[in-house]
Parts: C-alpha cells; structure tokens; sequence
C-alpha cells in the first residue's frame, strides 16, 4: 500500500516565514531568504525582457505573479518587487491595481507583524490617479464592517468577511488602519467612523464583546492621538464601571492602559 504524497508549491514555503504558530529553523529561514534574494534582484534588462513577454500572460496568469511577488516582499527587495509588479500593472492597471490593492489588505490582515511593511507598500501606489480605487476600496470596506456586504465573485472580500470573525484578523485590520493614517492615507473623520463603530458593536453586548473591546483599546493605543482619546474618555470610563458590560478584568485593564496614556501624551 502506498503513502499519499503530498505537494505544496514554493508559495507555501514562503508563507511559512511569517507562520506564528511553529517557527522555522533558523537555517530554512535563512535559504528561504537567500532564495527570495536570488530570484528578486532585479534589473533594467530583466524589467525589459519581462515586458516584452508580459503580453503572453492572462488575467489570472498576471494576478498568481503580483501575488507570489507580494508574498516574497521584504525591506530588503522592497523597490525591486514594486518594480516588477508595476510592470505587471502596464498591461491593464485599472483592473491589476484593484486586485493589488485588495490582496495587500488581506495580507496585512493575515500577517499582523509585517503590517507596517504593507502599509507602506500601499503607499507606493497612492496618487491622485488611483485615489478613486481607494476611496472604493473603503467604501466596501466600511460595508464589511456595516455588515452590508454583498456576496458576489469577489474572493478577497468573501476571505475578508471570514476573517473579520476571528479576533485575531478583526484586529489586525484595525491595526493597518491606524498604519495607513500614520501614512495620511487615511483621514481623522474615517478613523472617528472607526472608533464609533466599535463602541456601538460593543455596546450592543453580543458575544463578541471582548472581541471588539479589545480591538478598541489597542486601536487607541496605537493611534497615540490624544485630541481624538480625549473626546471618548467619558464612554471609556462608563465602559471600565458599568457592571452590564459582559467582559473579565482583563479588558478592563485593557481599557485602563488608555488613561495612562493619556497622562503621558
């Protein structure tokens, strides 16, 4: 009788270097990254030869690329995969730069230790020519959070739906708001809908409670903006006190780490 095998394609081994759970030896990590920095070093003459091949390749085809090139991204070969992904983008931006766009989100949400690092990488493609997809991206966003999303073809955003349930991703998308406002791509009237509608999800009392209790606290925390704390003190203080609020002490603690920055700010 013969054993299954099973196969993963280099992707995978990629990925592996931001897992949590089970950390790499330190000998494969450093292969991965040796191999990343192999495959990633880029030329003109290699940017030319891809552009003249580019052309052969599909829609789907061009999306596996920006997305194995997304997945390889590190400081090191940061200016060299956003040279080639914008030259993927030649062949149709307005549909590519969408999909780019939406799989640096998921990303970011995925891998909360190199949200920064997407944030930034947002960034590069931020301009007045491409801030309407941006704008879309955050109204569809704002009806995920709203719980309006309708479920259609789009699997970046029926990934994002199932992420939002687990703690964990909810509060890694919070956390690349607060990078993408420390960029100022994002504005304090859109981070104010933010705060609101966690403290309306947590007033609700659900059995989410500590979820959303817990995405609040360190979203303020990270934010480090005391004009906007100071404006939720009073519900922060009604939070901590009032005993028809369904969460432990840990929370509440959570909640008091606020005040002690707000001495320090």
């Amino acid at each position: 009788m013969y054993n299954n095998i099973i196969r993963y394609d280099i992707d995978f081994f990629y990925n592996q270097r931001y897992n949590n759970k089970k950390k790499l030896p330190n000998n494969v990590i450093l292969a991965l990254n040796m191999t990343t920095k192999i495959n990633m070093k880029v030329d003109k003459s290699k940017l030319q030869v891809f552009e003249k091949s580019k052309n052969n390749f599909k829609k789907e085809e061009l999306e596996k690329k920006i997305n194995a090139n997304l997945n390889k991204l590190s400081k090191d070969n940061f200016d060299n995969i956003f040279a080639v992904i914008e030259v993927i983008l030649k062949e149709r931006r307005d549909i590519l730069l969408d999909y780019t766009i939406k799989n640096l989100l998921n990303k970011a949400i995925m891998q909360p230790l190199f949200c920064e690092l997407y944030a930034e990488f947002y960034k590069k493609f931020y301009n007045k020519e491409t801030q309407k997809i941006f704008l879309n991206i955050f109204d569809e966003l704002i009806n995920v959070l709203e719980e309006k999303f309708i479920k259609g073809n789009d699997k970046n955003y029926d990934n994002l739906c199932k992420f939002l349930k687990d703690k964990r991703r909810f509060i890694g998308l919070f956390n690349f708001i607060i990078n993408l406002y420390k960029l100022k791509i994002v504005n304090k009237k859109q981070i104010i809908f933010y705060i609101d509608y966690l403290i309306k999800k947590i007033k609700e009392n659900n059995q989410d409670i500590e979820k959303y209790c817990e995405t609040l606290c360190k979203f303020l925390i990270n934010l480090k903006n005391k004009s906007i704390i100071e404006k939720y003190l009073d519900i922060l203080t009604d939070l901590k006190t009032n005993k028809e609020y369904k969460f432990g002490m840990r929370y509440k603690f959570m909640i008091m780490d606020i005040f002690d920055l707000m001495k320090k700010l």
